[in-house]
């Protein structure tokens, strides 16, 4: 399967999501989802390890 040009299509989301945040709607993300990725990024913030600092290339 081919993936199609969408460079002509209207970007929506942002949109949508300023106008679920203002009306308190859930049309561009439901609440649930919103606190589920929410939820998955703490845990995998919390579980992340510290890396040390690459020293520049002089």
């Amino acid at each position: 399967m081919r993936a199609g040009n969408a460079a002509g299509e209207p970007l929506t989301y942002f949109r949508n999501l300023v106008a679920d945040i203002a009306a308190r709607s859930e049309t561009a993300m439901s609440q649930r989802h919103a606190f589920t990725v929410c939820r998955l990024a703490l845990e995998a913030q919390a579980k992340a390890a510290w890396l040390p600092a690459r020293p520049q290339a002089t």
